[in-house]
C-alpha cells in the first residue's frame, strides 16, 4: 500500500528535554616532553646562556666561510679562477679602461652576449646571497629567540616593580574618586605598557633591534613614570587635581598677557615716533 506526500499528515512534536551523548575515551595520552626540550620556552637561564653561546659560534663560523668564499670564488673573474690576483699592473691605466666606453665599440651580437652574461652573473650571485640568507638567518633566529627569552625573564620581574611603584603612588595622590579612578589609570597604564612591551618584542623578533633594547624598552619607559610618582606620593603632591591644573592654566595665561601687551605697547610708542 502506498501513500502520496500529499495524504501525509502534519505533526509536530516537541520535547521535554534532550541528552547529548559524546564519546569518551579515558585512555589519556600526555604530551611528550622531549619535544620541548630544544625549545626556548622550557629552558632556564643557564640552559639559554649556553645555547645562545652556541649559537653564536655557529652564526660567526659561517660567516666567516660565506665572506672567504665570495672573496675568493665570485670576485672579479675568480668565479673561473679562484684566488686570483687582483693586483694591478703598473703600467696599466684604469681610465683607457672605461666599461660603458668597452661597451659602446661593440657590435651588437657581442653586445648582447656580454649582457647575457652580466645578467646570468647576477642571477648567480643572487642565489647565492639567497642561500646565504637561508643557513644563516635559521641560527640567527634560533639565537634571537633565546636571546629574547633570556631578557623576558628578568623584565617581567622587573615589571611587577615597576607597577608597585606606579600603582602604589596613585591609590595615595588621588584622594577623590574612590576606587575607580586609581584602577582605571592603572589599567591605561597596564595597556600603555603592553603596547610598548609588546612593540619592542616584534622589533627584536623581526632582527630590527637587539634583544636587551626591544625587551628593555617598556621597562626603561614606565620606570621614570614610576620613580615620578613615587616622589609626588612621597611629598604629597596634589598631581590629579583639575583646581591645580586650572591655577597654573590661569598663571601662565596671565603671564602670556603681559607679555603681549608690553610688546604692543613697545610696538604703538614706536609706531608714534
Amino acid at each position: 500500500m502506498s501513500y502520496s506526500s500529499n495524504s501525509i499528515p502534519y505533526r509536530r512534536e516537541t520535547f521535554v528535554s534532550k541528552e547529548i551523548l559524546l564519546d569518551f575515551d579515558s585512555d589519556f595520552t600526555r604530551f611528550d616532553e622531549s619535544l620541548l626540550e630544544d625549545q626556548h620556552v622550557s629552558k632556564n637561564i643557564t640552559q639559554l646562556t649556553r645555547s645562545i653561546d652556541s649559537v653564536n659560534k655557529i652564526v660567526q663560523f659561517r660567516v666567516k666561510e660565506q665572506a672567504t668564499d665570495m672573496v675568493q670564488r665570485r670576485y672579479f673573474g675568480r668565479e673561473a679562477e679562484v684566488g686570483r690576483s687582483l693586483e694591478i699592473g703598473k703600467n696599466i691605466k684604469l681610465k683607457d679602461y672605461n666599461p660603458d666606453t668597452l661597451f659602446m665599440n661593440l657590435d651588437q651580437s657581442d653586445m648582447e652576449m656580454a649582457s647575457g652574461i652580466a645578467i646570468q652573473k647576477a642571477n648567480d650571485m643572487k642565489s647565492q646571497i639567497d642561500y646565504n640568507n637561508i643557513t644563516l638567518g635559521e641560527p640567527q633566529k634560533y639565537g634571537s629567540r633565546h636571546e629574547i627569552e633570556w631578557h623576558r625573564k628578568f623584565t617581567l620581574a622587573f615589571a611587577c616593580l615597576i607597577f608597585f611603584f606606579i600603582g602604589a603612588p596613585l591609590g595615595a595622590i588621588i584622594r577623590k574618586g574612590g576606587l575607580g579612578t586609581p584602577v582605571v589609570i592603572s589599567v591605561i597604564m597596564f595597556i600603555i605598557y603592553y603596547i610598548i612591551d609588546n612593540t619592542g618584542y616584534k622589533m627584536s623578533r623581526e632582527g630590527l633591534w637587539t634583544a636587551f633594547e626591544g625587551m628593555w624598552l617598556s621597562s626603561s619607559i614606565l620606570l621614570p613614570v614610576g620613580i615620578f610618582l613615587t616622589y609626588k606620593a612621597a611629598v604629597d603632591a596634589t598631581l590629579f587635581n583639575p583646581e591645580e591644573y586650572v591655577k597654573i592654566w590661569n598663571t601662565i595665561k596671565q603671564k602670556f598677557f603681559k607679555i603681549v601687551n608690553k610688546t604692543s605697547g613697545k610696538a604703538a610708542k614706536e609706531f608714534t615716533t
